[in-house]
């Protein structure tokens, strides 16, 4: 009895909705309006996510009709034509050729019983598991081809497309009773077929569906978006783009083979103008893009950058340039947290990427550089006014490092009107970051700061005065101690800072002494052809005269002795030449272009250095290649003897004592005889 009054009483709330349908709001009472209300936002948000779901698939639903339409046609086309495929088809699996029922007679027949939807659905189940799965063989993937190449016609092409689809999504993990479109009704036959599918598809069609294309301009030979937007035949050839690109996206993302994923990136350079054309799929295979670049070995990040810059490139908005600029950078910064001697190759090539990108559109890239410029000088601030630990450690790390090197190596790269904006900020962020802690401990950061400040200074010809931050590190008292410890050499490039053990070592002190060497060549040679040159270097002079007399080591005297030589012998040649020029402040051209079709001294020692400095560092990397091959081989050596499982280890052999000729006679003897019955006992066959 309960349960027939909540049928009744359902039934009644259900008559009452039906009622208020017709009714108007202003007629309704509290309650029905609530209900109304409350279903009206239900049937909108339903509407809202159809639609997103509508936005996220490809076109608008209206266009599907027309193709269940068209593929009708084309089936009885098949049957008048190819009789036999129809067969095979229908033996194959009839459900192909049931194509057309609406949902209103699903629903209709499901208006019935509840209890006979659910037969129907487990008898189609079974006949569905009961039905063989087509094979695609060699035979029949060559027959599709050579049918789309002779005849250009769109139903081989769908065909080509279901075969793709199956071969890339031919490593899923099939869950039972899955009703997933994914899951594709076609097996592949070996893996000659889905070589040869895959290929065709990725390397070969993009040439073939030029041909589809009718466009209005003969002369066009390169596909682009706006070709594509003028072809009266690119509306019929979204659909299949999409889902073959989808695919591909799907198999990229499980590959874990990186000279899979190389070649598929490489052809699919093609594919660029139609995933522009494409709406929605341009950003899903942006991310994917990035994703590479940021986490694969080199060929495929080079690949994947070629791709990413075609694609900023090919957009015909600003909109997918700006996520390029965005994404770019924000991966550079999350793969540039640790530096060692291999990362920082990877991470100076992806530097290097993003200031290729930063410098297609110079407008575009001022905006997003001012934001990023403008996060690292927040994180200065606060740090200079809290004062803390942890403040310091939000400065001193390799990720804010490498986005100063980053936006230095753009801005001097792209030093114009556009860009030119940024070089006062980021130069006071630069010294800012370089004050914040002038400890010994940090020397390797202000080494880093010194050589992106004379970086900007020699690109933008802005007097940049680095040379006291550079005579301050003699001055440190890790120069003036005794009884050093001994350590491995530091590599001042690889780090942000040392420890306290490290600045109590000889090392340390060599490390300093080079890297001030290095930095004082770089800076004065910038400034080498200036006509104040002489004034400039007397500081520096009496400086590196003062370090040499106290100084005791007999290399560090000899490397300071030497720059201060070339200071000398520059400021000299600056005062020859501007001996014979009529100093005249009024005319600040002449003065400026002083010595600039000149080279000088202290240039070509600098070029020089810098030329010996390559050299041994390729000398450096050749000898440890051939150490890590020397070690290998050992290993192997040590692997292929290694002994039996159930050996002891060997105790290790007591010193020798002097022996008397005679008795070392008879030891000799008897161990003779001991090592024949060993012998004999190894080599019998019967144990």
């Amino acid at each position: 009895m309960i349960q027939d009054d909540a049928v009744a009483e359902e039934k009644k709330k259900e008559k009452k909705k039906d009622n208020n349908k017709d009714k108007d709001i202003g007629q309704l009472d509290a309650d029905e309006f609530l209900d109304e209300a409350f279903f009206r936002e239900l049937s909108d948000e339903d509407d809202d996510e159809a639609d997103a779901k509508s936005d996220a698939e490809s076109g608008d639903e209206g266009d599907l009709e027309t193709e269940i339409d068209q593929h009708k046609q084309e089936l009885e086309y098949l049957k008048q034509n190819d009789p036999s495929f129809v067969k095979f088809l229908e033996s194959e699996d009839s459900n192909l050729l049931e194509f057309g029922d609406t949902e209103a007679d699903v629903d209709h027949e499901g208006e019935e019983a509840f209890g006979s939807v659910e037969v129907k659905s487990k008898t189609s189940k079974m006949a569905k598991s009961a039905s063989k799965v087509p094979v695609i063989t060699l035979a029949a993937f060559n027959a599709w081809r050579k049918e789309l190449v002779q005849t250009k016609s769109l139903l081989a092409l769908r065909k080509i497309v279901l075969a793709y689809k199956t071969a890339c999504h031919i490593n899923d993990a099939e869950t039972e009773e899955s009703e997933d479109d994914t899951k594709s009704k076609f097996k592949i036959a070996s893996s000659v077929v889905f070589n040869n599918l895959m290929s065709f598809c990725v390397r070969d069609l993009p040439d073939i569906l030029i041909e589809f294309l009718d466009f209005k301009k003969k002369k066009e030979k390169k596909v682009t978006h706006q070709v594509l937007a003028e072809s009266p035949n690119w509306k019929k050839l979204a659909p299949l783009l999409k889902f073959l690109l989808t695919d591909t996206l799907h198999f990229v993302s499980g590959v874990t083979e990186e000279a899979t994923i190389a070649f598929i990136l490489r052809n699919l350079e093609k594919y660029i103008p139609y995933i522009v054309s494409i709406r929605n799929f341009a950003k899903k295979w942006l991310k994917k893009l990035l994703e590479i670049w940021g986490s694969s070995n080199e060929t495929c990040r080079i690949v994947a950058f070629m791709n990413i810059r075609e694609l900023a490139l090919q957009f015909p908005s600003k909109q997918m340039l700006d996520v390029c600029l965005k994404g770019i950078y924000l991966t550079y910064v999350r793969n540039s947290k640790f530096i060692n001697a291999t990362s920082i190759k990877l991470v100076n090539f992806m530097a290097n990427c993003v200031v290729e990108i930063y410098s297609l559109n110079f407008i575009s890239s001022y905006q997003h550089a001012f934001v990023y410029v403008r996060q690292l000088a927040i994180h200065l601030r606060n740090s200079l006014h809290l004062k803390t630990k942890e403040a310091f450690r939000n400065v001193y790390n390799w990720q804010f490092i490498n986005s100063l090197k980053v936006w230095t190596l753009v801005l001097s790269t792209n030093m114009n009107d556009e860009m030119k904006p940024l070089l006062y900020p980021l130069i006071q962020i630069i010294i800012g970051v370089l004050r914040l802690v002038p400890t010994s401990k940090y020397f390797p950061l202000r080494f880093h700061c010194i050589r992106m400040l004379n970086q900007l200074s020699a690109s933008s010809q802005v007097f940049i005065h680095t040379a006291p931050y550079i005579i301050e590190c003699l001055q440190a008292a890790e120069f003036t101690r005794k009884n050093l410890n001994v350590s491995k050499p530091i590599d001042f490039s690889l780090n942000v800072k040392v420890s306290k053990a490290s600045l109590r070592t000889k090392a340390f002190q060599e490390a300093t002494i080079t890297q001030v060497y290095e930095l004082l060549l770089s800076y004065y040679s910038s400034h080498s052809r200036s006509i104040s040159f002489p004034e400039l270097a007397f500081p520096t002079t009496v400086q590196l005269r003062n370090f040499t007399k106290g100084c005791k080591i007999v290399g560090f005297k000899k490397k300071m002795q030497q720059v201060l030589e070339q200071l000398e012998k520059n400021a000299q040649f600056v005062k020859g030449h501007r001996q014979n020029v009529e100093l005249n402040i009024q005319k600040l051209d002449e003065l400026k272009n002083f010595l600039a079709d000149s080279r000088t001294p202290l240039q070509d020692y600098f070029e020089q250095f810098k030329q010996n400095e390559a050299k041994n560092k390729i000398a450096e990397e050749n000898d440890d290649g051939d150490e890590e091959e020397g070690d290998s081989d050992e290993e192997m050596e040590v692997d292929l003897t290694l002994p039996p499982l159930n050996t002891k280890k060997e105790k290790a052999p007591a010193p020798k004592k002097e022996v008397p000729a005679s008795k070392a006679k008879k030891a000799k003897k008897s161990k003779n005889v001991e090592e024949d019955v060993v012998e004999d006992f190894v080599l019998s066959d019967d144990d």
